[in-house]
């Protein structure tokens, strides 16, 4: 095991630098400018108020006025998502670990979770406020209930996907249930956990501002509300952009936990 991962991690590296995997940043990055100088040049051009859509040079001097604010509730916002998304991922593994070795557990709990996912979440919020109240305990629980379900499905589906042949061998040398979940089940599942996770740190997010949104007095979601009702577009654009950047490097941090993680999935998967 550690010399496949001390050959496949230089790999991965080069992976990770080589052209196409710079083209997948450069060129989103160059979409991006080209929109932001459409933008600032069409909006000056035409006199669109900013009440309606500024410019990105006015929702720039807005982050740049307010800099120290959108940070402090940039950070209660960091919190409240890596809170939920972190106890959701492991509630949501846990569960997962319980269904696939228990059939009646897995019978009992998952159309439970089904019912509750098929409920449209945010008609729930206000039972959360009312159980808990608008502090941060409200905020973590109603994400941990948004960002937990995608960990679920794909930590099953990934225990499932190892095959019989491989389960039959180790048990012909007597391996017990622990040695075969670490060296077998969870190596195995983690491609799949990590598009669960994925999806689940996107969900945080929303889950963090929702709450934020109905029942907040901080963070970026409660700012955007703040600066919405007094008509202070440029603000409500600055905490949109600063939500976007908080959501790419929570999701390029994923990616590269998985590279380090998984770095032969790559590898293997570049090959084809």
């Amino acid at each position: 095991m550690c010399e496949r991962l001390s050959t496949a991690i230089p790999q991965c590296c080069e992976t990770v630098l080589s052209r196409a995997n710079t083209n997948r940043i450069l060129y989103p990055l160059i979409i991006i400018i080209a929109l932001i100088v459409g933008l600032q040049f069409g909006l000056t051009a035409f006199g669109v108020s900013k009440i309606f859509l500024p410019t990105p040079a006015e929702v720039w001097g807005s982050l740049s006025t307010y800099s120290s604010l959108f940070l402090t509730e940039g950070l209660f916002t960091l919190e409240e998502i890596l809170t939920g998304f972190m106890v959701g991922a492991g509630v949501g593994i846990g569960l997962a670990i319980m269904m696939f070795y228990s059939t009646r557990v897995r019978n009992s709990i998952l159309p439970l979770l089904i019912i509750f996912q098929v409920i449209p979440r945010i008609a729930l919020a206000p039972l959360f406020i009312i159980w808990l109240g608008f502090g941060f305990t409200y905020k973590v629980v109603f994400t941990i209930f948004i960002a937990f379900f995608p960990v679920i499905v794909s930590s099953i589906g990934g225990f499932m996907s190892v095959e019989p042949e491989e389960m039959e061998l180790f048990q012909s040398l007597n391996a017990g249930s622990r040695i075969t979940f670490r060296r077998l089940l969870f190596p195995t599942a983690l491609p799949e956990l990590f598009s669960g996770l994925k999806v689940s740190m996107t969900l945080a997010m929303v889950g963090a501002v929702i709450a934020e949104f109905l029942a907040g007095s901080t963070g970026l979601g409660y700012l955007i509300v703040t600066a919405d009702q007094t008509l202070n577009t440029p603000m409500m654009f600055g905490g949109i952009v600063v939500l976007a950047i908080m959501g790419l490097g929570l999701y390029g941090a994923l990616e590269m936990l998985q590279r380090l993680m998984i770095p032969w999935f790559y590898l293997e998967r570049n090959k084809r």
